[in-house]
């Protein structure tokens, strides 16, 4: 754990430490009641979204995901000797997990407010006092956001690492054929040149002759866009050969 983790852990554990015992109360019992329905509509909300459905299906839901959220609600709104460090690496975990699987972070955030929504109605039906229920719903609200904060975290380092990785490796597996990759595509820029030539000098062939959908032109829009990623001049290059024609 980094010294900011160190420095924000502690800060989770004195925000829990100076809120009231009954608000703590109030929201772990209503948590531990209704935490079924408030996972019900975490994922009928997640099911219908694109982006989510492709991490999800049904069955992955009922057999594992379905008590994973709702012991996760629990654990985080538990009043027996709550331990800030304990929760933290729990957030790691699945924020480790959420980037191992690639899962978009605007899914998390979604999930969570879906979460707060649901928890923050339960609040506001169970309790009568509006002094009770703003400060509970303040409470429940910021306890999920420092949760999903710690997870953001990891996630964003996890992924950051993931993508300097495959970087590396697209660097090394291209840097071992380039020699090979740049003769080949230099045949076939010449032998698209061979025939546009032919075609100027002898008439054309019937058929367009475009740089774009010769091999040397599906090779510099596919792998081509891979090697020279992030070089300046890329996007000129793209444009010429689009241009290109007779």
């Amino acid at each position: 754990m980094t010294q900011q983790f160190v420095i924000e852990t502690k800060k989770w554990q004195h925000f829990v430490d100076k809120t009231p015992e009954e608000v703590k109360k109030h929201v772990e019992t209503i948590v531990k009641s209704y935490s079924s329905a408030c996972v019900d509509r975490f994922y009928e909300v997640l099911l219908t979204h694109p982006d989510a459905a492709i991490f999800l299906s049904n069955q992955l839901v009922d057999t594992r995901l379905r008590s994973a959220l709702g012991l996760w609600l629990e654990n985080l709104f538990s009043t027996n000797e709550w331990n800030a460090i304990v929760l933290v690496q729990a957030q790691q975990k699945i924020g480790e997990a959420h980037a191992r699987i690639q899962v978009p972070i605007h899914i998390v955030l979604q999930g969570s407010r879906t979460l707060k929504q649901e928890i923050n109605r339960k609040i506001d039906e169970n309790l009568s006092s509006d002094e009770e229920i703003l400060s509970c719903v303040l409470y429940a609200s910021a306890m999920i956001d420092i949760a999903i904060e710690f997870m953001a975290r990891v996630f964003v380092q996890n992924t950051r690492k993931e993508a300097e990785k495959n970087e590396a490796f697209r660097l090394m597996s291209l840097g071992q054929d380039m020699g090979l990759e740049r003769e080949i595509q230099r045949a076939a820029l010449f032998e698209w040149g061979q025939e546009l030539l032919f075609s100027l000098c002898y008439g054309k062939t019937g058929r367009e002759l475009s740089l774009e959908n010769s091999d040397f032109g599906l090779w510099f829009d596919h792998k081509g866009s891979a090697l020279f990623h992030g070089a300046s001049t890329r996007k000129s290059h793209r444009r010429v050969v689009h241009r290109v024609r007779l």
